[in-house]
């Protein structure tokens, strides 16, 4: 059951995504990097070392933001180089912030998403670090949408995973939003996407 509900989720999100133009797709063409765009960096080497690490548990995005307490957690299947299936996921969080960076990799392609909340929206990034993405106000989906929002896992940030985590510094730049990027409301497109989904399922 849990993993019908984690496919039907990854399904919501993939049409979510095509329709508000988030700019990243786990199945498109093509080798996608992380972008170059130094808002994208996620803190200097001296930030990441302070950290003390903690062992590996079991978490979702929520639950380190309901922490209170500033954190940097990964869960890779691709810490083998020679690795060629397999997904890397970095979460920050930091008071109300929270962000996620996937790194996906089938074969000879490669695809990076990352996806930034700060209070009740969230922003997906392109692929490609400027152009446009998109954003999407939760609060508004939650009243609208309750139930579908939680079958989609809350768009990744209800998701359980088993993450080593480590106390972390906060640095602004993480969840600076490109000056590169222009952010179109999907919020609406969202909710109908979600509600018909809901209807065919």
């Amino acid at each position: 059951m849990n993993k019908l509900i984690v496919f039907n989720g990854i399904l919501v999100v993939c049409n979510i995504a095509l329709l508000a133009f988030c700019g990243y797709s786990l199945f498109q063409s093509g080798t996608k990097q992380p972008p170059e765009n130094p808002s994208y960096d996620a803190g200097d080497k001296t930030t990441k070392e302070a950290a003390s690490s903690t062992h590996a548990k079991i978490f979702s995005a929520n639950d380190l933001v309901k922490n209170n307490t500033p954190m940097r957690c990964v869960s890779s299947t691709l810490d083998d180089p020679r690795a060629t299936n397999g997904m890397r996921t970095e979460i920050y969080v930091s008071g109300n912030r929270a962000r996620i960076d996937t790194t996906a990799k089938s074969g000879t392609e490669t695809v990076f998403s990352r996806t930034i909340r700060i209070g009740e929206m969230q922003y997906f990034l392109p692929q490609e670090g400027e152009g446009s993405g998109s954003k999407i106000n939760i609060s508004a989906i939650a009243e609208k949408a309750p139930r579908e929002l939680q079958a989609a896992q809350d768009f990744g940030f209800d998701t359980k995973r088993e993450m080593d985590c480590s106390s972390w510094a906060p640095d602004e730049k993480v969840f600076a939003l490109p000056e590169s990027v222009s952010f179109v409301d999907a919020t609406d497109k969202t909710i109908e996407s979600l509600q018909n989904y809901s209807q065919i399922k």
